[in-house]
Formats: C-alpha cells, structure tokens, sequence
C-alpha cells in the first residue's frame, strides 16, 4: 500500500493523525482491488517470464524516479515469550531487502510480546549514517509517546463530617470506611 508520510508535520499528534487518514484511504483504495488482479495479468505468460516482466513493467513504470523511497513494514509477531535452548527471547529483530527500484530505506517493524523490535536497512549512497535514522526514530517515538500517554489522574482525599473518608477521582467516586 502507498500512502503519504506527513514528514513535515511538526506536531508529533497531529502528524499522527495526519498518517492514520493516509492509512485508512490506502486500506480503503487494497480492499477494493480485485484479488485475482496479478492472476489475471499474467495468466497469458509462461511461468518463466512472470517475475522478468513484472520487474520489466515496475521500472518502466519509474522511469525518472520511483514512486517512493521508503519502504515500511509492520509484521505481527507474537505476543508470548519464546525460548531458544532454553534461553528466552529477548528480541526478534527483522532484516528486509533494499533495491534499486523501491528507494534506500527499509524499516520493518515487529511486534513481539508486548514490545516492538526495529529493523532499519539502508543504501550505503543514499543514506550514509543509518544510525542517525535511528537515532531520529528513537527521537520521534519518545516524544509521540510523551504527547500521547495519559496523564496519571490525580486522586484528593477529604474527611466529611461524619467520619467517612471520601476519595474523589476523575474517573470514579468512591466512599471508604476509616482505618
């Protein structure tokens, strides 16, 4: 799926936002192509040909410049831990392909046990310092998750007359008996 990054956003929630409706219209735009469409295509070549044509039509299709240059890719990982000899799993990191035809960078996110493991490979030519991208990710993400977590709701207690110590909460009322 293509869809705009909105790279020059500089609010991280709003450009979080901003990323959701791109998404959502590039969901919307896959559901509805047809699943049979790359079957139907190339139903007319013999097996041999398949892949040479379909990264003949790719590049004449880029000709000048790709259409993107960042390839990114979310996989579900799973959410238990794993075990290797024994030893559990601290991390699955993933390795993708770069090429010459879909731009220098790919980043392949992967989620596993409740966290999310990075996976960014760059163009040497293109992206000289890939760790200054993962330094500006880690960047990023901090911050949008500083914008984004709930505040802690703040609870006050006051002693009513008769005894009975009432705790007041944002979200929720609740009287308790004294100690």
């Amino acid at each position: 799926m293509l869809c705009a990054l909105p790279t020059t956003e500089p609010d991280p929630t709003e450009r979080l936002r901003l990323l959701n409706a791109s998404l959502t219209v590039a969901k919307k735009r896959f559901a509805q192509t047809p699943s049979t469409l790359l079957h139907a295509y190339s139903v007319g070549l013999p097996q041999l040909f398949h892949g040479v044509a379909s990264r003949a039509l790719f590049r004449a299709a880029t000709i000048g410049a790709p259409p993107f240059n960042l390839f990114i890719s979310n996989v579900a990982g799973p959410q238990l831990p794993l075990y290797a000899a024994g030893t559990a799993v601290t991390g699955l990191f993933p390795v993708s392909v770069v090429s010459d035809i879909g731009g220098g960078i790919n980043i392949t996110v992967l989620s596993y046990n409740g966290h999310l493991d990075f996976g960014i490979l760059a163009c040497r030519q293109m992206v000289p310092d890939v760790g200054d991208l993962a330094d500006h990710l880690h960047n990023a993400l901090t911050e949008l998750t500083q914008r984004t977590t709930p505040k802690a709701p703040t609870a006050t207690t006051t002693t009513t007359g008769a005894g009975v110590r009432s705790t007041t909460h944002p979200q929720n009322r609740r009287a308790a008996l004294p100690n």
